[in-house]
């Protein structure tokens, strides 16, 4: 005779219930907080990942502050000295001058003169170096002068003209969209002195002799360039970095620095023209409030009072140290916070 088999009392049920609620509570708790901590480790290597965009970026081109930019007065007009290199130096945005790559040229606009400004140049040619050569002339130059052969970027196995054979080679100095027709150039002497000039809408040109030479629309004045020459050309662009509305935002502009031929300098950076700037663009979003300072020292370690607007102050800028700070929620209403530093020694 088989005995009736017993089933589960409500006490075990209720029991057994309990215990597996409790297990299924103590492994949802687990899964959120591994969650939780998912999150906030993805949040932070984006974090981390922007401030080193930002910095990277910004601390590569501070650190070129000042190229491109003559030490001395103007030639032509009134004899006034370039402007300082930093425009703004404030706690939250920075301004400065630098030849730097535009987003519609792969190169920037530094060149060196070559030594013979005078033979079968007209007067208003300029002869530069060839791309990255050290001593080699434009299409003068003794033939292992070759800047196929000599360039630093464009090796002979290239199979690349020379500039010497092909004018718009990117062996020339113009190439690589690094100057444009009608657009202005700041021409400095071995001495620093400089001017302002417009390259003619043909760019370069040919000229007796078999030289190259990129023509201005206006010749600088009278024994400007002279003897044996190190001087150089340059298109410096104005650049700018600021904190707004949780954004580190840039903005980079060109053009001509003064107002109006002999005018005043006019160093602003338009939004509005988009053809001469780059216009405001956000590098990265959730910035702390606060959460982009930047601080000024000068060449003997002196902590410079923010804003810097003494003329002296700004020419006398020789290291700048930038904090950011970005937070971003996350889903339990916790702010992560990350912090970042970069401190910058600068050429000028």
């Amino acid at each position: 005779m088989v005995k009736g088999r017993r089933g589960f009392t409500l006490i075990e049920l209720l029991v057994g219930g309990a215990v597996a609620l409790v297990v299924l509570a103590v492994a949802f708790a687990a899964f959120a907080r591994t969650t939780v901590m998912h999150r906030r480790q993805v949040e932070l290597a984006e974090m981390k990942r922007s401030a080193a965009l930002v910095l990277g970026q910004l601390g590569t081109e501070l650190r070129q502050a000042g190229l491109g930019c003559p030490r001395h007065a103007r030639a032509d007009g009134p004899a006034e000295l370039f402007p300082p290199t930093f425009l703004v130096a404030e706690e939250h945005q920075l301004g400065f001058l630098a030849d730097l790559p535009r987003r519609d040229s792969n190169f920037n606009g530094y060149s060196q003169l070559a030594d013979d400004q005078t033979t079968g140049l007209p007067a208003n040619g300029i002869a530069l170096l060839n791309e990255l050569n050290g001593g080699c002339d434009i299409s003068s130059a003794p033939a292992h002068c070759s800047s196929s052969e000599e360039s630093l970027l464009f090796g002979s196995g290239l199979g690349i003209d020379d500039c010497a054979s092909e004018p718009t080679s990117p062996t020339c100095p113009w190439g690589l969209n690094r100057y444009q027709g009608n657009e202005y150039l700041i021409v400095a002497n071995a001495k620093g002195r400089w001017v302002e000039r417009r390259i003619q809408p043909s760019l370069y040109a040919e000229v007796p002799g078999g030289r190259r030479t990129l023509v201005l629309e206006q010749a600088p004045p009278p024994d400007f360039l002279f003897g044996a020459n190190r001087g150089f050309v340059s298109t410096p662009d104005r650049v700018y970095y600021g904190l707004q509305d949780g954004q580190v935002r840039r903005n980079q502009c060109w053009g001509s620095l003064f107002s109006s031929p002999g005018g005043p300098f006019e160093l602003g950076c338009p939004d509005l023209y988009a053809s001469n700037a780059t216009g405001w663009e956000a590098l990265t979003t959730h910035v702390a409030a606060n959460g982009l300072r930047f601080t000024y020292w000068s060449a003997n370690g002196t902590l410079l009072p923010v804003p810097v607007t003494d003329p002296t102050d700004l020419r006398g800028i020789r290291r700048v140290d930038i904090e950011l700070e970005l937070e971003r929620p996350l889903p339990d209403g916790e702010v992560l916070r990350y912090s970042a530093s970069l401190s910058v020694s600068l050429r000028q």
